[in-house]
């Protein structure tokens, strides 16, 4: 979506602007991914201590 913004634009960026550029959203798209598998992590674990301690109960 970013990429199709810039490209739209009437301003020009040398090599190493668009290397920076796509560094900067791959960047984003990564700490994106890892707070979605944190989310997820927590989630099960939340749900493996339930889990366990309804066992334990059994």
């Amino acid at each position: 979506m970013i990429i199709n913004l810039l490209s739209k634009s009437k301003v020009k960026f040398n090599k190493a602007e668009c290397a920076y550029l796509l560094s900067s959203i791959e960047n984003q798209k990564n700490k994106n991914e890892y707070a979605t598998l944190m989310k997820r992590q927590r989630r099960d674990f939340k749900f493996n201590l339930t889990f366990k301690s309804i066992l334990k109960k059994n």
